[in-house]
């Protein structure tokens, strides 16, 4: 068991975390948008319009297609940490973390760090 994976699974959630938090905030919405594509993620203070529609104060991003637009909103920046911390707490303690539990730990940030398995 290498809780040294599990910190650098993290450490490289929180970076882009932060990179996002700086350029977009949170949370992310799928929105309609005026381009061709159609979809798009949306972060917006203050939402003008129906949920799904992208007002004029909305920061937005294209995707050609709603499955990726849902499911980059799903992932906002909180998510990340959310997983992180998870995984630190795991790291610190894996004497404690079910062989089972661990081995999933492990999946998980191998493809954060795109490493093979």
């Amino acid at each position: 068991m290498s809780a040294d994976l599990l910190r650098r699974a993290a450490e490289k959630l929180r970076r882009a975390e932060g990179r996002l938090v700086m350029t977009w905030g949170s949370p992310w919405r799928v929105v309609i948008t005026d381009s061709e594509s159609g979809t798009g993620v949306a972060t917006c203070e203050d939402h003008q319009l129906a949920p799904h529609d992208a007002c004029d104060n909305c920061e937005h991003f294209e995707t050609y297609y709603e499955s990726v637009a849902e499911y980059c909103s799903v992932m906002h920046p909180p998510v990340a940490l959310a997983l992180a911390d998870l995984m630190e707490r795991a790291a610190v303690t894996p004497t404690e973390v079910d062989n089972d539990v661990w081995a999933e730990f492990e999946h998980l940030a191998r493809q954060i760090l795109c490493e093979p398995s």
